[in-house]
């Protein structure tokens, strides 16, 4: 089951009347430049794939944005749940995801000159005090976050995917929840969703559930791993392409 120890991270933002922000924040034109380059860190906090998604309240933050276990869910389902995906989880094992979207990430922004990236790191770990130390060892002037997460639909029918990118100053004058995004020099969120080809049509949910797991595992999970690596290069695609809109516009 995936690290869900960012909710008190994001606590002090939701716990503030009138914390929301817009849906996203263009880079501005004083902050397109930098000396010292930018540093990439890609954060990948979930250790393997999950599944029976909701879309998370937590979106004002840095923080995982969506797929996580629905704590709703009666302890019976979240059983089944489990045990349902357990066949298509181990034919990829989340060493082998983590790689995916860190060459994802480094393939889709090589050709960004105008990103002056002068290094990519991964990380999952998502501490406020993990995060700060990525941002305080570096020497870059900016750092720029790419935070990926992945999960089966409800129902299995689907993968879906979805990437948060956001832009901080290394230095800044605020001492604590420097990664807010609200104090980001520009946020956006990236999803897109891969879909079975012929998922299962049955009324029974266990069946239809069976039916579309057993299609994802198949082969040794050759339809998983053909579908993440296309979910992840079309997240990274969408912000790379939307760094250029920021730099180009």
């Amino acid at each position: 089951m995936r690290n869900t120890g960012f909710g008190l991270l994001l606590a002090v933002c939701l716990s503030v009347t009138g914390c929301a922000l817009p849906a996203a924040k263009n880079l501005s034109e004083k902050d397109r430049m930098v000396t010292n380059g930018r540093r990439a860190v890609v954060i990948v906090a979930q250790p393997e794939i999950v599944a029976n998604i909701h879309v998370s309240k937590l979106g004002n933050h840095l923080g995982l944005i969506g797929a996580i276990i629905d704590g709703g869910v009666n302890q019976n389902r979240q059983k089944w749940v489990e045990s349902t995906v357990k066949s298509a989880r181990e034919a990829v094992p989340g060493a082998d995801i983590d790689a995916m979207i860190m060459a994802q990430f480094q393939d889709s922004t090589s050709s960004t000159d105008y990103l002056s990236l002068r290094e990519t790191v991964l990380t999952k770990n998502i501490g406020e005090a993990d995060l700060n130390r990525l941002m305080d060892e570096s020497g870059a002037d900016q750092i720029l976050f790419w935070n990926v997460d992945y999960a089966f639909g409800t129902n299995f029918s689907d993968i879906r995917f979805s990437g948060l990118a956001s832009i901080f100053n290394r230095k800044s004058d605020v001492r604590s929840g420097r990664t807010l995004l609200r104090n980001a020099l520009y946020y956006r969120r990236f999803n897109h969703s891969e879909r079975l080809d012929n998922p299962s049509t049955s009324d029974d949910d266990v069946v239809e559930a069976d039916s579309n797991v057993a299609q994802w595992a198949a082969d040794q999970g050759a339809l998983t791993r053909a579908a993440l690596k296309r979910g992840f290069k079309r997240i990274t695609d969408l912000f790379a392409a939307d760094m250029r809109t920021q730099f180009q516009p």
